[in-house]
C-alpha cells in the first residue's frame, strides 16, 4: 500500500513537473522580446530560433510541393491541348494526302521554353501515346505516331537549345530554323530506310527504287521544310506576345 501510494505520488509529481515545463515553455515562447527576464531570456530565444527555422523550413516544403503540384498541371494542360490539336491537321496542295500539318508542337513549344527541352519531349511522347490510345493504327503498331515523336522531339529539342544559347529574337529564329531542317533531315533518312519499309511489311503498302527516292526527296522532304515553316510562322509572335506573361508566371515552378 505504501509502495503504491509513493508510485502515485512520485507519477503526479512528474506529471506536474511536465505541465509547469510545459507552461514556463509556451509562457516563455509569447513573451516580448527585450522583456529584461535575464531567467528565461536565452531559453527564449532558443524557441524563437527553433520555431523560425522549423516555419522556414515547413514553408520551403509547402512551396516545393506546390510548385510541383503546379508544374504537373501545366504539363498536362499542355499535353492535351497538344493532342486535341493533333486531329486539327490537314494536308496541303501537290503533296501525298497522308501528309499532313498540324499544331501540336506548338504546346511543345511552350512547355520547352518554360521548363526545358525534355519536358517538351515528354508533351510529345503524351500526345502520341494518347493519340495511339485512342485512334489506333492502321499497321497495328503505332509507325506515324512514332515518327511525328521524333519529327516533333527533334523539331522543338534544336529550337530550345539554341534559343537558349542565342538570346534574343535572333536565337529563336535560329532555333527555329534549324530545328525545320534538322526534322526534315531526319525524317527523311527514317522515312527511307525505315518507315517505309515498315509500312510495306505490316500492310502490303510497297514503294520502291525511284518511286521510293522521289517520295523521299520532292514529298517528305519538302514537306517537313513546310511545316517547320508553317509551325514557327504560328509560335513566332504567340511567344513575343506572351514570353512576359509567360515568365511572370512560372518563374517560380521551372
Amino acid at each position: 500500500m505504501i509502495t503504491r501510494t509513493s508510485g502515485v505520488t512520485h507519477r503526479g509529481r512528474s506529471l506536474l513537473f511536465l505541465r509547469e515545463s510545459l507552461s514556463l515553455r509556451y509562457a516563455c515562447y509569447l513573451m516580448p522580446e527585450g522583456s529584461g527576464n535575464p531567467l528565461t531570456s536565452g531559453f527564449l530565444d532558443g524557441v524563437r530560433l527553433s520555431s523560425d527555422t522549423q516555419v522556414r523550413e515547413c514553408v520551403h516544403l509547402m512551396q516545393r510541393s506546390s510548385s510541383h503540384v503546379l508544374k504537373l498541371v501545366v504539363i498536362s494542360l499542355l499535353s492535351a491541348v497538344a493532342f486535341i490539336m493533333q486531329y486539327l491537321d490537314f494536308p496541303l496542295p501537290a503533296f501525298p494526302s497522308f501528309l499532313k500539318v498540324d499544331f501540336s508542337d506548338v504546346p511543345a513549344l511552350v512547355a520547352g521554353f518554360i521548363f526545358g527541352p525534355w519536358i517538351a519531349v515528354l508533351v510529345q511522347l503524351i500526345k502520341n501515346g494518347l493519340h495511339f490510345i485512342f485512334t489506333g493504327s492502321e499497321a497495328g503498331i503505332p509507325i506515324g505516331e512514332m515518327a511525328n515523336f521524333v519529327a516533333g522531339s527533334i523539331f522543338v529539342v534544336c529550337t530550345v537549345l539554341i534559343a537558349r544559347q542565342i538570346s534574343g529574337l535572333k536565337g529563336l529564329l535560329a532555333g527555329l530554323l534549324t530545328g525545320t531542317l534538322m526534322m526534315a533531315a531526319v525524317l527523311s533518312v527514317l522515312n527511307y530506310f525505315v518507315i517505309l519499309p515498315a509500312y510495306a511489311f505490316l500492310i502490303n503498302w510497297t514503294v520502291e527504287g525511284p518511286e521510293k527516292t522521289a517520295l523521299v526527296l520532292f514529298g517528305i522532304a519538302p514537306f517537313n521544310v513546310i511545316k517547320g515553316l508553317l509551325i514557327a510562322f504560328v509560335f513566332l509572335p504567340l511567344y513575343v506576345r506572351l514570353k512576359p506573361k509567360l515568365e511572370q508566371q512560372f518563374q517560380m515552378i521551372r
